[in-house]
């Protein structure tokens, strides 16, 4: 096939970014051809403010080169990953208008959030979720602390409501989890449009996932509130497990400050270091108070045979088999997540029995074999729903 993967990648390359790049790279390696248009944040400090925020509902720009990009190439689908500020969704009407049939990556919870990730004033937050214009986003300044910023976010997504981007425009929506495909649905958005596919990552190799030398927690991920690092602190205090800690953030050096002998700050490290810590590692730590949508560090771990302890709620508790991949704890309380890690600690034969379920899990579910599968059945839905008679064959 050939596909258009278009990308408004962010100023800080993260977890998105990420995604765009390694589906780009497999469907390349698997012999389709990819085509890309991307804009990325950078330019915004070029703009002024009233410039970005009409862009964000409709970057007109957007939609001229698009159309022409879509003519002139007559891509099979287009997979759209971020649109938000300057690609706008603006590119599904282009889609629809060259009868493009268009798929929609949903990497957060922005289709019924401002912010994009449910969270309010440190704690989850869903008053925005079955409402048609997200007043209380606004009235809340939650993207970026802004009340301006926010009702930007809000007014693209109101107008596209009325428009009818959302239901008639858009192909198919990939959603991560099924928790997020039922919050989105729970929204009004068309459930016969939406489709899970877990992300998924390159194979580290079961001879690393049969590392017996395990008896450390590691932590991998941006040292902020949200992450649930504070919970994670708290936790290590009075346990004598060691915990590798990766990662930076607006935390870091509090983190280093309160930290307790057992817990081994890194901060950034390079991916030789990283690999060295995750054979080490009994069990990754995923203390996060928001929902999360699907951190990459989940099918990394897999893949290495490490079971997860994970908050007990939103996607997290779908993907990490409490009793099985891994073990819940209940979110935002740091004794029952310093509970969980002695129990991981006493208990280092079961844990090798987590993670041989985790790499079981990885093979059948989030290897890029099944990844591959998945992502070209829906693109052969989405191509033979907008044009059944010309749908190509899909190897």
């Amino acid at each position: 096939m050939r596909i258009l993967l278009a990308h408004n990648t962010y100023q800080h390359k993260g977890g998105e970014d990420s995604v765009f790049l390694a589906e780009g790279n497999l469907l390349r390696e698997s012999g389709h051809e990819v085509l890309e248009y991307t804009k990325s944040n950078d330019s915004i400090k070029q703009h002024g403010s009233i410039r970005v925020a009409v862009d964000a509902v409709w970057a007109h720009q957007s939609y001229k080169e698009l159309r022409r990009e879509f003519r002139n190439t007559r891509p099979d689908v287009v997979h759209v990953h971020n649109y938000v500020p300057r690609i706008s969704p603006a590119i599904f009407h282009a889609a629809h208008a060259e009868h493009v049939p268009i798929v929609q990556t949903l990497h957060n919870f922005r289709m019924v959030c401002v912010d994009g990730m449910l969270m309010r004033d440190g704690a989850i937050c869903e008053k925005c979720v079955e409402k048609r214009i997200k007043w209380p986003g606004v009235m809340h300044g939650c993207y970026r602390n802004s009340r301006l910023a926010s009702a930007t976010v809000a007014s693209m997504l109101s107008i596209h409501d009325l428009l009818g981007t959302w239901q008639h425009k858009v192909t198919r929506y990939i959603t991560l989890t099924e928790f997020q495909r039922n919050k989105l649905i729970s929204a009004g958005y068309p459930a016969k449009r939406m489709v899970v596919k877990p992300n998924f990552c390159p194979d580290s190799g079961a001879t690393a996932a049969s590392n017996p030398d395990r008896n450390r927690g590691l932590f991998v991920g941006r040292l902020s509130h949200e992450k649930g690092i504070d919970i994670l602190v708290e936790a290590a205090q009075n346990c004598s497990v060691p915990i590798d800690l990766i990662g930076a953030g607006p935390k870091l050096d509090a983190v280093k400050a309160a930290a307790p002998d057992n817990l081994h700050v890194h901060g950034y490290v390079d991916d030789a270091d990283m690999r060295k810590m995750q054979e080490t590692a009994s069990f990754l730590v995923l203390p996060s108070i928001v929902y999360e949508g699907f951190p990459m560090v989940i099918p990394e771990a897999f893949s290495m045979g490490i079971p997860i302890i994970a908050s007990r709620h939103g996607g997290m508790r779908e993907i990490i088999e409490d009793g099985v991949t891994g073990l819940h704890f209940a979110p935002g309380d740091a004794n029952d997540l310093r509970a969980k890690i002695e129990w991981a600690s006493e208990n280092p034969d079961k844990m090798r029995e987590f993670g041989r379920n985790a790499r079981h899990v990885y093979e059948t579910r989030f290897s890029p074999k099944q990844n591959l599968d998945i992502l070209t059945g829906i693109y052969r839905d989405a191509i033979e729903e907008v044009a059944p008679a010309s749908a190509p064959a899909i190897a």
